[in-house]
């Protein structure tokens, strides 16, 4: 089971990369990435099917925040997702956008190189 899910755009896959390992080096272990070979989703799965499955199953998403996940239809889908199923969402901004009319009252922070990950 994946406690942490890790939305991101795919063109934020370096950050999302860096999210991951940070969060790992944290002995946050049961994190989902979806390109991730360990617990990522597999080649010839349902992408679609793995990425619900898996926000169903987790605990909490982080959302990295970027012009790009705001552009993209699957991110916003992720995050309706994980809004209606009560998830924790720890909104965290890997660049500068304007994310506060689609997060509503949710607080972001600044992804911040170098510092601890605190959920």
């Amino acid at each position: 089971m994946s406690a942490i899910f890790i939305s991101h755009s795919s063109e934020d896959r370096a950050a999302a990369q860096e999210m991951m390992q940070r969060l790992r080096a944290q002995n946050y272990e049961a994190v989902f990435l979806d390109f991730d070979g360990e617990r990522g989703i597999a080649a010839g799965k349902d992408w679609e099917a793995e990425l619900y499955r898996n926000l169903s199953i987790c605990r909490a998403a982080i959302v990295l925040l970027s012009e790009k996940w705001i552009a993209s239809r699957w991110c916003f889908a992720e995050f309706c997702l994980a809004k209606a199923l009560g998830k924790e969402i720890f909104p965290v901004r890997i660049a500068p956008c304007r994310a506060d009319t689609l997060l509503g009252r949710l607080q972001n922070c600044r992804f911040a190189h170098g510092r601890r990950v605190r959920l």
